[in-house]
């Protein structure tokens, strides 16, 4: 009899064994499924400014160019389209001691152009501030209409720990944007438009200079007409 009941106990623990890999097989099926759907980022540009590019872009305001930088002035901006679909990701490398750096007060726009609605963007302000020495946030920002006019609304903003930015990724996924340094999240957040396709990039100072050594984009495909 005792003998029956551990051939008995041990065919059920066969059993069990067999439907948890099973199941464990039909979860990864169903999850590499998945990703296989997905759409992948793909390059668009990637500019190390190592040649003049200037023509490459849409330019106002100051704007000069020396080999590996370029600079904008105070109030210019550079635009790039991407034309791409609702997921993008942009890279930006700062020049010199990074973004952030020095005692003047600084401002820069990442903005997201988006496919046949109103746009989104991120915005960096960094201060000099006589207890910290330096005081700075991360924002993002929904363009939307109100009473007849487009008016930028905050969607959130945190505080920027003290020192330069040397590399920055700012991402838009389907309505999802978020903003890295080195991989560490800085803001994330999400906006209206979420299903909108990305049209081109810009990038604009608001206060201050802006001095950079490498922009790069990349975005999944456009959607088929």
């Amino acid at each position: 009899m005792r003998v029956f009941e551990v051939l008995r106990t041990g065919t059920m623990m066969r059993g069990i064994a067999i439907a948890c890999c099973c199941l464990a097989s039909f979860a990864n099926a169903q999850e590499t499924e998945k990703t296989a759907g997905e759409p992948k980022l793909q390059p668009v540009f990637s500019d190390d400014f190592q040649t003049d590019t200037r023509g490459d872009y849409e330019i106002t305001g100051d704007v000069t160019w020396e080999s590996g930088t370029l600079s904008l002035g105070k109030g210019a901006s550079i635009r790039r389209e991407i034309n791409g679909g609702a997921w993008a990701r942009v890279e930006l490398d700062f020049a010199g001691d990074g973004w952030g750096f020095g005692d003047e007060k600084q401002e820069l726009q990442i903005r997201f152009q988006l496919d046949g609605t109103t746009d989104c963007y991120v915005r960096l302000r960094m201060s000099p501030d006589e207890k910290e020495g330096q005081s700075g946030s991360v924002a993002l920002l929904d363009i939307g209409e109100q009473d007849g006019k487009l008016v930028a609304q905050v969607v959130r903003e945190m505080p920027l720990a003290k020192g330069a930015l040397g590399r920055l990724t700012a991402e838009y996924r389907y309505g999802l944007v978020t903003v890295t340094e080195n991989q560490s999240v800085l803001l994330s957040a999400h906006i209206k438009n979420g299903a909108a396709a990305v049209a081109g990039s810009k990038l604009q100072t608001g206060v201050g200079t802006l001095e950079i050594d490498g922009w790069r984009a990349t975005s999944s495909p456009a959607a088929p007409p």
